[in-house]
């Protein structure tokens, strides 16, 4: 199975970027010559870029199998050694990695590893998401890094799931994990921050791009006597209604932003976790939390500008001196002495 998922990624890549079977070598290489790493294509491989391919007859197929691979494994080798469970407590990994413990999890490791090019048929959104944020807290180094680099793949190639890895997350953390785990919650929180750094570089070049796209637009001149005149009308005509469904759009997101805006909704529950996380009583967790209000501050002028209400950071920020100032009116004049504001 290992050698098979890691045999369909490579095959798959190669055709997509239409690479020939490899040349013949014209003379002998030396020990000390540097070979070129390979890149490999992350984004999701869908139904239609396998038609594309010519690998549609197995697309499917391979899909269902790596959904019953990967549900089976996350039962054996998944949730069962994850560091919070009881009977992982106190023990190194090479006690729990014993008999067929092992080649099972490297199986895992591969399959973890294989998403998001490769996505289980009928696990859901957050049921993947779910298991990707579990085994951040595995007991295996190595399929903990596997599944961060997969979360944030996730994140910055399919936009579509951005708003769902956000709500899976925080469903997790408020459910299903104790933050009487002090240093597994710091890795958690520095997680989020990271996937809120992701998206925030993803959407930055998005938008790159679809500036410099419409400014090419802009600047090309349509002569429209070159085309039939029915046509060119009916052209127009589109762009027109879809001028007219972006008005009504905008007034609806004038009459409530949150109602309408499931960016917007995604990256205010952020907040409200951050803003739990910051009465943690230690200082790494509440400086964590600092920085994803920062984050998200900047992700909300981003990806949903005017269409928010105000980041809880600034808020806290205009709040500060106030409450400050509240707060020195009852200390003691002698006590005032030793603050240094």
């Amino acid at each position: 199975m290992n050698i098979g998922i890691r045999a369909l990624m490579v095959i798959a890549n190669s055709l997509q970027q239409k690479e020939g079977p490899p040349d013949m070598p014209r003379s002998m290489t030396l020990s000390s010559s540097q070979r070129l790493r390979k890149t490999y294509i992350s984004r999701p491989l869908t139904a239609e870029i396998a038609r594309s391919i010519g690998i549609e007859l197995y697309y499917a197929p391979c899909r269902r199998a790596f959904d019953s691979i990967l549900r089976s494994l996350d039962s054996q080798v998944g949730k069962p050694l994850m560091m919070t469970a009881a009977h992982t407590r106190g023990k190194e990994p090479e006690e729990l990695l014993t008999g067929d413990v092992r080649p099972k999890l490297d199986l895992y490791r591969t399959c973890i590893a294989a998403i998001p090019r490769l996505l289980p048929e009928s696990m859901s959104h957050s049921e993947l998401v779910e298991l990707l944020v579990r085994m951040n807290v595995h007991i295996d180094e190595e399929l903990r890094v596997h599944a961060a680099q997969t979360l944030q793949a996730l994140m910055s190639e399919c936009a579509e799931w951005r708003e769902d890895i956000v709500h899976s997350f925080l469903n997790y953390m408020t459910t299903q994990f104790s933050d009487t785990y002090p240093l597994l919650l710091d890795s958690l929180l520095r997680l989020l921050h990271q996937l809120l750094f992701t998206w925030k570089t993803a959407a930055y070049m998005e938008k790159k791009r679809e500036m410099s796209g419409s400014s090419e637009r802009d600047s090309g001149f349509i002569n429209p006597l070159r085309y039939n005149y029915l046509n060119y009308f009916w052209r127009n005509l589109d762009y027109l209604n879809l001028k007219i469904a972006r008005t009504v759009c905008h007034f609806r997101m004038q009459i409530s932003p949150m109602l309408t805006n499931s960016i917007a909704i995604a990256l205010h529950a952020v907040e409200g976790f951050a803003l739990a996380m910051m009465c943690q009583y230690r200082t790494q967790s509440r400086k964590i939390s600092i920085n994803i209000l920062k984050e998200v501050r900047h992700l909300l002028t981003l990806v949903a500008s005017q269409q928010h209400d105000t980041p809880v950071i600034e808020v806290l920020d205009s709040a500060t001196s106030y409450v400050i100032n509240k707060y020195i009116e009852h200390v003691p004049l002698y006590e005032r002495v030793n603050f240094s504001f």
